[in-house]
């Protein structure tokens, strides 16, 4: 059981990973002075330099919202199988395995989320209009 919630979290944020790489803000290609070379270039060292801190502070994000998943998840459990029979190991581990993956789910959102977002902050303090909305 273990090892399987291992995988999938590093599998998780190895994707979010990648997300933060390919984040692409959509910007104003008709503003004055727009040129595609350079948009690219910029927006490379932007991913380059939030690459590591994005991945960093996906990763702890991730991790959070996957522990607090499993404590909920197995509060929840132990809490409604009490009503029934004595609360369990099996039970509580179940419960905290369910809790986990939506954790896991909400934190990879959360990641990709502040990803995009510093990647729109860094293009527009290199100087580019980011369309509003695209969030």
């Amino acid at each position: 059981m273990g090892r399987f919630v291992t995988m999938k979290l590093l599998g998780v944020l190895t994707a979010a990973a990648l997300a933060s790489g390919c984040s692409t803000p959509a910007v104003e290609r008709d503003a004055p002075g727009y040129d595609h070379a350079n948009y690219v270039l910029d927006l490379g060292i932007c991913n380059m330099n939030d690459l590591v801190v994005n991945t960093f502070e996906g990763t702890g994000v991730v991790l959070a919202t996957t522990g607090i998943g499993f404590v909920y998840g197995a509060g929840l459990s132990g809490n409604s199988h009490a009503y029934h029979h004595d609360p369990s190991l099996e039970v509580l581990l179940v419960g905290g395995a369910v809790g986990a993956t939506f954790g896991v789910g909400v934190g990879v959102y959360k990641a990709v989320d502040e990803i995009t977002l510093e990647t729109d902050a860094c293009m527009e303090r290199q100087g580019y209009i980011v369309a509003s909305g695209t969030n």
